[in-house]
């Protein structure tokens, strides 16, 4: 039995006022799946007003965390996807490895899994920055690459604000979600 693992790793971040977390997954052969992205929320109204290019799976959930919901629109129709393009049979067993959030892990979640033919397993607690790759790499990178961008954005409107006494910066959800949506497809 061949198995096609995917290596499944998320982190959130607050920057200044908005939410989001971004599930970035790679799959054994180096081939990356779409970046998804939660916002907090309880419809696509509260996306940011960006338009992203393809590549993204944009979602929303009511704290930004992964959910049942979020993580089967994400997880099963690519991992089908993938064996459709590798000419797998759809009863191909395929390996997934989650960290141990509870919120992702739930009976009706892994019932899914097991419905479309992929065995999971969860990484201990305490344990995902030394045994998932990708809080070493991608994640860490992107953390840094987030609060750099933040950093050098309001550094330039202070630059250009040096004679001035009193300055107000616009860090409303309106201004913020378009800038970080803005920074991640950057990433």
């Amino acid at each position: 039995m061949q198995l096609y693992q995917l290596i499944i790793a998320s982190f959130s971040t607050y920057w200044i006022k908005f939410y989001f977390a971004a599930t970035f997954a790679r799959a054994l052969d180096g081939t990356f799946l779409p970046c998804q992205l939660i916002y907090q929320g309880k419809t696509a109204q509260c996306n940011p007003k960006f338009k992203f290019p393809n590549g993204f799976h944009i979602t929303e959930s009511e704290n930004h965390w992964a959910n049942t919901r979020t993580m089967n629109d994400y997880i099963i129709p690519y991992v089908n996807k993938v064996k459709d393009d590798c000419y797998l049979p759809l009863g191909q067993h395929v390996l997934v490895i989650f960290d141990c959030f509870r919120g992702q892990i739930t009976d009706e979640f892994t019932a899914k899994l097991s419905a479309n033919q992929l065995i999971y397993i969860t990484m201990p607690p305490n344990c995902t920055d030394l045994l998932q790759p990708m809080d070493l790499s991608v994640n860490k990178s992107a953390k840094l690459f987030l609060k750099n961008e933040f950093e050098n954005g309001m550094r330039l409107r202070c630059n250009r604000w040096a004679d001035i006494k009193e300055v107000k910066v616009d860090l409303s959800l309106s201004r913020m979600k378009p800038l970080g949506a803005k920074w991640i497809v950057k990433l």
